[in-house]
Protein backbone atom coordinates (compact mmCIF):
# COMPACT_ATOMS: atom_id res chain seq x y z
CA UNK A 1 0.00 0.00 0.00
CA UNK A 2 0.92 3.62 -0.23
CA UNK A 3 2.14 5.64 2.70
CA UNK A 4 2.00 9.36 2.93
CA UNK A 5 0.94 12.33 4.93
CA UNK A 6 -1.48 11.82 7.83
CA UNK A 7 -2.80 15.36 7.49
CA UNK A 8 -2.91 17.63 4.47
CA UNK A 9 -3.97 21.26 4.70
CA UNK A 10 -4.30 23.85 1.93
CA UNK A 11 -3.91 27.54 2.73
CA UNK A 12 -4.47 30.21 0.16
CA UNK A 13 -4.58 33.89 1.01
CA UNK A 14 -6.69 36.19 -1.09
CA UNK A 15 -8.26 33.47 -3.25
CA UNK A 16 -10.21 30.24 -2.83
CA UNK A 17 -8.37 27.03 -2.01
CA UNK A 18 -9.07 24.38 -4.61
CA UNK A 19 -8.46 20.66 -4.58
CA UNK A 20 -9.18 18.94 -7.88
CA UNK A 21 -9.25 15.19 -8.43
CA UNK A 22 -9.41 14.37 -12.12
CA UNK A 23 -9.45 11.16 -14.13
CA UNK A 24 -6.58 10.88 -16.60
CA UNK A 25 -8.64 10.12 -19.71
CA UNK A 26 -12.24 10.03 -20.92
CA UNK A 27 -12.81 6.64 -19.26
CA UNK A 28 -10.95 7.53 -16.05
CA UNK A 29 -12.90 7.85 -12.83
CA UNK A 30 -12.07 10.33 -10.08
CA UNK A 31 -12.41 9.06 -6.55
CA UNK A 32 -11.87 10.37 -3.04
CA UNK A 33 -11.82 7.71 -0.35
CA UNK A 34 -12.20 8.31 3.37
CA UNK A 35 -11.36 5.22 5.40
CA UNK A 36 -11.27 4.61 9.15
CA UNK A 37 -9.06 2.17 11.03
CA UNK A 38 -11.95 0.37 12.70
CA UNK A 39 -15.55 -0.70 12.14
CA UNK A 40 -17.13 1.53 14.81
CA UNK A 41 -15.68 4.87 13.68
CA UNK A 42 -17.05 7.32 11.14
CA UNK A 43 -15.79 9.32 8.17
CA UNK A 44 -16.84 12.95 7.78
CA UNK A 45 -16.68 15.85 5.42
CA UNK A 46 -17.06 18.98 7.56
CA UNK A 47 -18.13 22.44 6.47
CA UNK A 48 -17.36 25.37 8.70
CA UNK A 49 -15.72 28.70 9.31
CA UNK A 50 -13.30 30.23 11.78
CA UNK A 51 -15.89 30.06 14.56
CA UNK A 52 -17.25 26.54 13.99
CA UNK A 53 -15.30 23.86 12.15
CA UNK A 54 -18.27 21.48 11.64
CA UNK A 55 -21.47 23.54 11.40
CA UNK A 56 -22.30 21.41 8.36
CA UNK A 57 -21.31 17.78 8.07
CA UNK A 58 -21.77 14.73 5.87
CA UNK A 59 -20.89 11.68 7.98
CA UNK A 60 -20.81 7.97 7.19
CA UNK A 61 -21.16 5.95 10.39
CA UNK A 62 -19.59 2.52 9.98
CA UNK A 63 -21.30 0.86 12.97
CA UNK A 64 -24.79 1.57 11.58
CA UNK A 65 -23.88 1.80 7.87
CA UNK A 66 -25.76 5.09 7.66
CA UNK A 67 -25.09 8.39 5.90
CA UNK A 68 -25.97 11.44 8.02
CA UNK A 69 -26.37 15.10 7.11
CA UNK A 70 -26.09 17.99 9.59
CA UNK A 71 -26.65 21.73 9.11
CA UNK A 72 -26.16 24.52 11.65
CA UNK A 73 -24.61 21.92 13.96
CA UNK A 74 -27.87 19.91 14.13
CA UNK A 75 -28.61 16.46 12.67
CA UNK A 76 -31.15 16.88 9.84
CA UNK A 77 -31.28 13.73 7.69
CA UNK A 78 -30.19 10.07 7.63
CA UNK A 79 -30.01 7.59 4.79
CA UNK A 80 -29.92 4.30 6.70
CA UNK A 81 -28.46 0.90 5.80
CA UNK A 82 -31.84 -0.26 4.39
CA UNK A 83 -32.09 2.74 2.04
CA UNK A 84 -34.75 4.48 4.14
CA UNK A 85 -34.62 8.28 4.19
CA UNK A 86 -35.30 9.86 7.59
CA UNK A 87 -35.71 13.63 7.68
CA UNK A 88 -35.77 15.36 11.05
CA UNK A 89 -35.63 12.05 12.92
CA UNK A 90 -33.56 8.95 13.47
CA UNK A 91 -36.62 6.77 14.09
CA UNK A 92 -38.24 5.02 11.12
CA UNK A 93 -41.98 5.18 10.51
CA UNK A 94 -44.47 2.33 10.65
CA UNK A 95 -43.06 -0.79 8.95
CA UNK A 96 -45.37 -0.69 5.90
CA UNK A 97 -44.63 3.00 5.23
CA UNK A 98 -41.06 3.56 6.45
CA UNK A 99 -39.16 4.29 3.22
CA UNK A 100 -39.49 8.04 3.83
CA UNK A 101 -40.12 9.40 7.33
CA UNK A 102 -40.42 13.12 7.99
CA UNK A 103 -40.73 14.40 11.55
CA UNK A 104 -40.71 17.71 13.39
CA UNK A 105 -42.07 18.86 16.72
CA UNK A 106 -44.51 21.26 15.05
CA UNK A 107 -46.61 21.29 11.88
CA UNK A 108 -45.06 18.94 9.33
CA UNK A 109 -45.74 18.49 5.65
CA UNK A 110 -44.61 18.14 2.07
CA UNK A 111 -45.06 20.81 -0.58
CA UNK A 112 -45.49 19.85 -4.22
CA UNK A 113 -45.07 22.99 -6.34
CA UNK A 114 -45.85 22.81 -10.05
CA UNK A 115 -46.51 25.36 -12.78
CA UNK A 116 -49.64 27.53 -12.81
CA UNK A 117 -51.24 25.57 -15.66
CA UNK A 118 -49.83 22.18 -14.68
CA UNK A 119 -50.62 19.34 -12.30
CA UNK A 120 -49.16 18.27 -8.95
CA UNK A 121 -49.26 14.47 -8.66
CA UNK A 122 -48.81 11.61 -6.23
CA UNK A 123 -48.79 8.26 -8.01
CA UNK A 124 -49.20 4.75 -6.62
CA UNK A 125 -47.45 2.38 -9.01
CA UNK A 126 -47.11 -1.39 -9.36
CA UNK A 127 -45.05 -1.34 -12.55
CA UNK A 128 -42.61 0.63 -14.65
CA UNK A 129 -44.55 1.25 -17.86
CA UNK A 130 -47.97 2.29 -19.12
CA UNK A 131 -50.83 2.73 -16.68
CA UNK A 132 -49.07 0.49 -14.12
CA UNK A 133 -47.02 3.60 -13.32
CA UNK A 134 -50.14 5.39 -11.97
CA UNK A 135 -52.66 2.70 -10.88
CA UNK A 136 -53.76 4.96 -8.04
CA UNK A 137 -53.23 8.71 -7.93
CA UNK A 138 -54.02 12.03 -6.32
CA UNK A 139 -53.76 14.98 -8.67
CA UNK A 140 -54.23 18.70 -8.19
CA UNK A 141 -54.90 20.51 -11.49
CA UNK A 142 -53.75 24.12 -11.27
CA UNK A 143 -55.29 24.98 -14.66
CA UNK A 144 -58.82 24.47 -13.26
CA UNK A 145 -58.10 24.22 -9.50
CA UNK A 146 -59.51 20.73 -9.10
CA UNK A 147 -58.46 17.75 -6.95
CA UNK A 148 -58.75 14.32 -8.57
CA UNK A 149 -58.58 10.87 -6.98
CA UNK A 150 -57.99 7.89 -9.27
CA UNK A 151 -58.05 4.12 -8.90
CA UNK A 152 -57.13 1.44 -11.46
CA UNK A 153 -55.57 4.23 -13.58
CA UNK A 154 -58.90 6.07 -13.99
CA UNK A 155 -60.40 9.17 -12.44
CA UNK A 156 -63.05 8.25 -9.84
CA UNK A 157 -63.69 11.40 -7.79
CA UNK A 158 -63.13 15.06 -8.65
CA UNK A 159 -63.59 18.04 -6.39
CA UNK A 160 -63.93 21.08 -8.63
CA UNK A 161 -62.90 24.66 -7.89
CA UNK A 162 -66.38 25.38 -6.44
CA UNK A 163 -66.13 22.48 -4.01
CA UNK A 164 -68.57 20.26 -5.88
CA UNK A 165 -67.87 16.54 -5.66
CA UNK A 166 -68.16 14.77 -8.99
CA UNK A 167 -68.21 10.98 -8.81
CA UNK A 168 -67.55 9.14 -12.07
CA UNK A 169 -67.60 12.45 -14.01
CA UNK A 170 -64.81 14.81 -15.00
CA UNK A 171 -67.01 17.81 -15.77
CA UNK A 172 -70.21 19.26 -14.35
CA UNK A 173 -72.41 18.45 -17.38
CA UNK A 174 -74.66 16.56 -14.98
CA UNK A 175 -74.89 17.94 -11.47
CA UNK A 176 -75.71 15.96 -8.36
CA UNK A 177 -75.72 17.76 -5.06
CA UNK A 178 -74.43 15.82 -2.12
CA UNK A 179 -74.50 17.39 1.32
CA UNK A 180 -72.23 15.87 3.90
CA UNK A 181 -72.47 17.17 7.43
CA UNK A 182 -71.14 16.24 10.79
CA UNK A 183 -72.30 17.14 14.25
CA UNK A 184 -71.43 20.75 14.78
CA UNK A 185 -72.81 23.60 16.78
CA UNK A 186 -72.78 27.23 15.86
CA UNK A 187 -72.96 28.46 19.49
Amino acid sequence: GMTGETALTFYQSGNDSILTIEGTNSAGHAQLTLKTGGTTDHCSINFGDSGDHDAGEIRYTNSSDSLNFDTAGVHRMTLDSSGRLLIGTTTVGQATADDLTIATTSNTGITIRSGTGNDGNIYFSDGTSGSDEFRGYIQYGHSNNSMVFGTNASERIRIDSSGRILIGLSSDSRTTTMILSGNSSTG
